[in-house]
């Protein structure tokens, strides 16, 4: 008699295993990527939105301490004493402004200049 033999290959059990954990795992790690792809561009706008506003808020405080600082200048622009040329009367009213603004009067003056 003739063995009947099927012609289908015979795989090992090794290799039914091996495809089972392949199927199982496989599509768990592809989530598991497109979850963290998804994560690190949902941080990246928040980051960058973060960035935004701090950046606004530094513009704003910057803003503001220069406004004073025009305000002070323009102060000591109405100066009667600097409109008369006046420097030694001007230099410690200008000492006097510039301390309350946080701005340091250092200049040269030209040599005819003398205020001391």
């Amino acid at each position: 008699m003739l063995s009947h033999r099927s012609t289908r290959h015979q795989f090992s059990t090794q290799t039914y295993l091996f495809g089972l954990v392949a199927a199982a795992v496989i599509p768990v790690l592809a989530f598991a990527a497109f979850l963290l792809t998804r994560y690190a561009v949902a941080e990246r706008a928040r980051f960058e939105s973060d960035a935004v506003q701090i950046a606004r808020q530094v513009a704003l405080v910057v803003d503001g301490e220069l406004e004073g600082l025009v305000a002070l200048l323009k102060g000591l622009a109405t100066s009667s004493a600097l409109a008369r040329n006046d420097l030694a009367t001007f230099r410690p009213h200008g000492d006097s402004g510039s301390s309350a603004g946080g701005l340091q009067m250092i200049g040269r003056l030209p040599a005819r200049y003398n205020y001391n």
